[in-house]
């Protein structure tokens, strides 16, 4: 399977064996030749905000949840199931100001 990985869009994953399948947003960036062979991502929960590092985000393909950036972790590409759509640019800037919050930067 030959899939595309891009920064802002949102997949359908199974973060373990364990789990159900769950949204996740891509916020790895592709090296120079496209290849990324361990995704960043950053699990959607359908939950309200709690702290100052979840990213309530709504769009048409995303029910109401927050991005939990305290949960970044890193997949491989057996563990992408299904894309969903891309964030628009607005939403990713909501993202990644929880983001940078979350790692002090």
């Amino acid at each position: 399977m030959n899939q595309q990985f891009h920064r802002g869009d949102v997949w359908f994953v199974r973060l373990s064996a364990a789990e159900s399948p769950s949204l996740a947003l891509i916020v790895s960036r592709e090296d120079e030749d496209g290849v990324m062979p361990l995704v960043a991502v950053i699990p959607h929960e359908a939950r309200t905000a709690e702290t100052e590092f979840d990213a309530p985000v709504t769009t048409r393909f995303i029910s109401d949840g927050v991005f939990n950036t305290q949960r970044i972790t890193a997949l491989k590409a057996e563990q992408f199931l299904q894309h969903l759509g891309v964030l628009t640019p607005q939403d990713m800037d909501e993202v990644e100001r929880c983001l940078y919050r979350w790692l002090d930067l």
